[in-house]
């Protein structure tokens, strides 16, 4: 598949991006959320009733996240999270970009929680047997991460990572409108419609993913790619 989004108003669209391609999901002064996307060939489920005509998929999912959230104190907390390792997060506090970066690993075995000047708390938390879920919070945003899996290919399955972002009212009354894949959709009046895969077979069985957010998003996919 490519990652199906959903804007913050309900409006869905598909988003295949580049490989190994860092988007933008949610951008503003004090947060910002960001996604690496991976090219993957894949089996949909045995429970998709596409499953039965479409033997193989090329497509995207989304591998690694990154989220900054800006103390009052100017410092900025960054948590990176991977699919591939799902009961631990890396939390670094940068002290206005000056030395080496005060780091920590949450693990749902010793650390799962820790907060920053009362106003962002970071919290690893083992939902059920191997899953996980990683909630990043402050006065205005919550950002949950979630890893899941896919079928590869050869029948193997491999992790991917899927985000929520949700605003609180603070965002919501917020002047300044945040930017970013999802976070663009915080002040459109309705849930803004944009293209979504449909998912029909070629001759041998195969389908290749195509949309890229158009009718959803503003400007084009290159505006939300993060390099360096």
């Amino acid at each position: 598949a490519d990652v199906h989004m959903i804007g913050l108003h309900g409006g869905k669209f598909d988003f295949k991006g580049k490989h190994d391609m860092l988007y933008a999901l949610l951008s503003t002064p004090e947060v910002a959320v960001s996604a690496r996307f991976e090219s993957a060939t894949f089996k949909l489920p045995p429970d998709d009733p596409r499953s039965t005509v479409i033997k193989k998929v090329h497509g995207s999912f989304m591998s690694e996240v990154y989220v900054l959230m800006r103390l009052p104190s100017e410092s900025v907390v960054h948590v990176g999270y991977t699919a591939s390792v799902p009961n631990y997060a890396l939390v670094q506090v940068f002290h206005d970009g000056l030395g080496k970066p005060a780091e920590d690993y949450l693990d749902i075995y010793s650390v799962g929680h820790t907060d920053f000047e009362g106003i962002v708390r970071v919290e690893l938390l083992q939902t059920r047997k191997n899953a996980f879920v990683l909630n990043v919070t402050n006065t205005d945003w919550k950002i949950q991460i979630f890893p899941a899996s896919y079928i590869n290919q050869d029948g193997t399955h491999h992790r991917h990572v899927n985000v929520k972002i949700t605003p609180t009212l603070a965002a919501v009354t917020n002047l300044v409108a945040p930017h970013g894949l999802i976070g663009q959709s915080l002040h459109d009046p309705i849930g803004i419609q944009g293209k979504i895969d449909q998912y029909v077979p070629d001759d041998a069985g195969e389908f290749t993913t195509s949309a890229q957010g158009e009718g959803a998003i503003e400007g084009s996919v290159e505006d939300y790619e993060i390099h360096g």
